[in-house]
């Protein structure tokens, strides 16, 4: 016998409990977002490439007082909302000796003519120009990659690639702003 309101009521909770996951895995979280995460040295030896297939090592950092990597997600909304407070923040703090660097999430994006196509588009949309890197399979190996538990979730590192701090969740121009002062008061 077919219950017409027990069947709503399943369906009812299995799409809450989608939805909840869904967030919760896209890291929506923004109570206190600075924590340690991983060994500070997931950086040191970095080998990547962009999202253009150019080859990209720990170097990237040594010019730089600080980088602000950043973890993303192409199915995570704060993610991309973020995008742009990025790509200001990337401007505004070029000549103080930062830099903003992207790394996608998702896997197999290097060797995906379509997805990379996919993540290409939705960075000019969001007007992005920071680099943008993809996740090797070295680079998944590291603590850093594999303590992170939400996205966006983003890593400062210092010039010779050890992660100063870990920030877990989006922020706006104004938030970056101040933790990257922060961070750069500390160095």
């Amino acid at each position: 016998m077919f219950n017409k309101k027990l069947f709503k009521i399943l369906i009812s909770t299995m799409m809450i409990i989608a939805l909840g996951l869904s967030i919760a895995a896209c890291g929506n979280k923004d109570d206190d977002n600075s924590k340690a995460t991983g060994d500070k040295k997931s950086f040191e030896n970095l080998s990547t490439t962009d999202i253009d297939g150019n080859k990209v090592d720990s170097s990237i950092f040594k010019d730089k007082k600080l980088t602000l990597v950043n973890v993303w997600g192409i199915n995570c909304p704060p993610c991309i909302a973020e995008i742009p407070e990025l790509e200001t923040v990337s401007k505004n703090y070029a000549d103080k000796g930062v830099a903003v660097v992207g790394l996608l999430a998702e896997q197999g994006v290097a060797n995906d003519e379509e997805a990379k196509s996919q993540v290409k588009k939705l960075l000019e949309k969001s007007g992005a120009t920071y680099k943008q890197l993809v996740l090797s399979d070295e680079l998944l190996k590291t603590d850093a990659m594999k303590n992170i538990e939400f996205t966006p979730t983003s890593f400062f590192v210092n010039s010779k690639g050890e992660i100063v701090n870990t920030v877990v969740g989006a922020k706006n121009v104004k938030g970056w702003s101040e933790l990257i002062d922060e961070q750069l008061g500390k160095l």
